[in-house]
């Protein structure tokens, strides 16, 4: 399955850095990224560098995490992008 984006969707990531592509991951992908996110060793993460209302990117989860760093790499996502 392909999704390439149109002009208006990358205008969109563009100007929001961004974007939501319902659909590109199954429902079993999407529950693994936010078990992931949720786990704790991201609650540990947030306790370390500032608390909660900090997002994933500015604790680098992606990074130390492997099945987040995989989902990086994964094929629809760079198909996307």
């Amino acid at each position: 399955m392909s999704f390439p984006l149109s002009t208006k969707q990358r205008s969109q990531f563009d100007e929001d850095g961004f974007l939501a592509l319902p659909g590109l991951l199954t429902k079993e992908e999407v529950a693994t990224i936010l078990d992931v996110a949720d786990s704790a060793h991201a609650q540990g993460l947030r306790e370390g560098h500032g608390g909660a209302e900090r997002t994933v990117h500015d604790y680098d989860i992606a990074a130390v995490d492997p099945t987040l760093w995989e989902f990086g790499a994964h094929e629809r996502i760079l198909d996307a992008v």
